[in-house]
């Protein structure tokens, strides 16, 4: 039973995928405030624990950095990593055409590797994300948009 209850939140979350513009997230994230894209999700109120999730975890892994790692972290490490964090937790959501399908926007691996340089960390978990790509269509966000 609880697997097919499983089964059917993924089936209707596949197909229900829905674009919600920025200007009805925006009052609702204080932390991803610099995200200015459409992002995923049935409500924009939603939004607001995404945004808590995403605070939570920059807090936790900078503390980890900072207090097991004995590192000091500088400015520009803090707003990348923000920056990176924000873009794993609301990836951008591009709005279906005659021709696509609705589908998100993970951030490319660039993003990731440019906290990791910035930050002065060996052994980010960049591998899994999508390479930027080359030929002109984009699948990922870039450290510009």
């Amino acid at each position: 039973m609880m697997l097919l209850v499983l089964f059917n939140l993924i089936i209707t979350g596949a197909t229900a995928m829905t674009c919600i513009h920025t200007k009805h997230t925006k009052p609702y994230m204080q932390f991803c405030s610099d995200i200015d894209y459409d992002v995923n999700g049935p409500t924009p109120g939603q939004s607001h624990y995404i945004d808590q999730l995403a605070k939570q975890t920059y807090v936790q892994a900078l503390h980890m950095h900072t207090s097991c790692g004995s590192k000091v972290l500088s400015v520009q490490c803090s707003a990348a990593f923000r920056k990176y964090t924000c873009a794993y937790h609301f990836p951008k959501c591009i709005n279906s055409t005659t021709t696509t399908a609705a589908h998100l926007k993970p951030p490319c691996r660039e993003v990731c590797e440019h906290y990791c340089s910035v930050c002065n960390m060996a052994g980010c978990p960049c591998h899994d994300l999508p390479l930027k790509a080359t030929e002109g269509v984009s699948t990922c966000q870039t450290l510009e948009e």
